[in-house]
């Protein structure tokens, strides 16, 4: 992969995650293969992640660590997918800017593997060098010795990632669709963050949501509880609908005990009428709350 004029050349079979913003909920992992652009006004990691790879490129670091540099690539592209979403005007402020943190430091992933592999793949070739030398041979091999060290530590770091993608994920809570006072019906502009959530879970079966609705004040408690479980159940059944398995679904709500907006405040009551989606791992430990 070569860079120049700010763009990026990315191809990856590994799928990755880009559904965070209710507007834009581009799965988190999807397969991706495009051209990106780094903007000149992007924070400083996207260019020192993007420097780091092309001196990867230059140094053909993935011909001894082709994994590696290739997943440097992947969270690159997932980080500029996720500084695209930041800047979505649709989008809470708040969810933005957790959107924007979740990409710098995606970037700064990508620009220390791209780095560990440049580093190692320099030492590498200079012990090609050394070991052909028959007076060093003897501190060649004890060279080699601590370099395998490190390149099995670095192997162990890549197989990581994926726990470590996983993690990020389960972190975070967002939501995925709004829904209009009294109302518990799915509208047609959040389609585009159903499917690719729907997409994220067919293409990840270890991966379970949990969707959590919410209902503002306006209403009584009986019927604010009873439209919050409402919202998450349409949202579960556009997922099963668009082929997520059954027991990958998670149903919880809170009526309006987690609401903040007043009456009056029709933007924070419209926050408050929604429904968030929490990934986390099957294998792991699942608990529910409710306000009910």
């Amino acid at each position: 992969m070569r860079l120049s004029n700010n763009r990026t050349r990315v191809s990856t079979s590994f799928p990755m995650p880009s559904f965070l913003s209710p507007m834009v909920f581009a799965g988190l992992l999807v397969t991706i293969s495009a051209c990106s652009t780094v903007p000149d006004n992007a924070p400083k990691e996207y260019h020192l992640a993007q420097a780091a790879i092309e001196r990867a490129d230059d140094a053909k670091a993935d011909k001894r660590f082709p994994i590696t540099v290739e997943r440097a690539k992947d969270d690159f592209k997932e980080a500029l997918s996720l500084y695209d979403q930041s800047l979505d005007k649709d989008t809470p402020e708040p969810t933005r800017q957790a959107i924007g943190q979740a990409g710098t430091e995606r970037a700064t992933m990508a620009q220390n593997l791209a780095e560990k592999a440049i580093d190692l793949h320099a030492q590498v070739g200079a012990w090609d060098q050394k070991i052909e030398l028959k007076d060093e041979a003897e501190k060649s091999a004890a060279e080699l010795s601590a370099l395998q060290s490190r390149v099995a530590s670095l192997d162990e770091q890549v197989r990581n990632t994926d726990s470590q993608n996983a993690q990020f994920q389960a972190n975070i809570k967002t939501p995925v669709a709004f829904f209009a006072t009294s109302q518990a019906g799915v509208t047609a502009k959040f389609q585009d963050s159903l499917d690719s959530l729907a997409m994220t879970l067919k293409s990840n079966p270890q991966l379970k949501v949990t969707l959590v609705g919410y209902a503002d004040r306006t209403g009584s408690m009986n019927v604010n509880n009873r439209l919050s479980e409402q919202r998450a159940e349409s949202v579960a059944q556009e997922l099963r609908g668009k082929g997520v398995m059954a027991d990958q679904i998670l149903i919880d709500s809170h009526g309006a005990t987690m609401a903040t907006a007043t009456a009056g405040n029709q933007a924070g009551l419209q926050l408050d009428r929604r429904v968030d989606a929490i990934l986390t791992n099957r294998s792991g430990v699942e608990t529910m709350t409710t306000g009910r």
